[in-house]
């Protein structure tokens, strides 16, 4: 392994400001009785997935209104940063990117987000590294509770990851990105083959529509 490698801990390549990492508001704070049909979206844990190619489901989102939501500028997400659950599905990661619909999220009471700082890493590396199956058994192994699991700040903080130069990080994010574009197409053209298949069974077998037209 090249001697340019590094191990390095999640609060080291944070980005250099006080709410880089951090939680989302207290529970009652952003409960959903302050939810509304649009304003400011609210990533929860539905938003999230343990799928590497889903970086951030963007449907069904709970929204507050711009007023609430400038109670909690610590806890919003932009473009660029990394979402972790942190209650419950511990293993789910997100990532806000070009692709999401909103420029910027509140985080939900059970999510916490982490801003990199880019001269120290690349985002996407970084999320490719807690998608993988290393860190997932890594945070689910450690995860503190009984009932509930759960994945804190100070965990996040204290995880070490495997540095190549922030050149490298940017290739091998470009390599799994194009495999996940193609993971993605792959499944939107199995779904609409499944699709088609169910249209033509309906139209045989339930509707006879062959034997109509005879």
């Amino acid at each position: 392994m090249s001697s340019e490698w590094r191990v390095a801990r999640v609060e080291e390549i944070a980005a250099p400001f006080s709410t880089a990492l951090a939680t989302g508001p207290f529970g009652s704070a952003i409960s959903a009785k302050y939810f509304v049909d649009s304003g400011v979206p609210v990533i929860r844990g539905s938003n999230l997935s343990a799928d590497t190619s889903t970086r951030l489901i963007d449907a069904d989102l709970a929204f507050v209104s711009h007023e609430k939501a400038s109670e909690f500028q610590r806890s919003v997400a932009k473009r660029g940063d990394l979402v972790f659950t942190c209650w419950g599905t511990i293993n789910q990661v997100g990532l806000i990117d070009s692709r999401s619909k909103f420029d910027s999220y509140i985080v939900s009471n059970k999510q916490m987000k982490l801003t990199i700082d880019p001269a120290k890493a690349d985002n996407r590396f970084i999320y490719y590294v807690f998608s993988g199956p290393a860190k997932q058994n890594e945070i689910l192994e450690n995860g503190i509770g009984s009932s509930v699991p759960g994945f804190n700040l100070g965990q996040l903080k204290r995880h070490e990851v495997l540095l190549p130069p922030v050149h490298e990080q940017m290739r091998i994010a470009d390599f799994l990105e194009t495999l996940d574009d193609r993971i993605t197409l792959l499944r939107e053209t199995n779904a609409t083959l499944e699709a088609i298949a169910q249209a033509l069974f309906k139209s045989w077998f339930v509707d006879f529509d062959p034997v109509r037209a005879k």
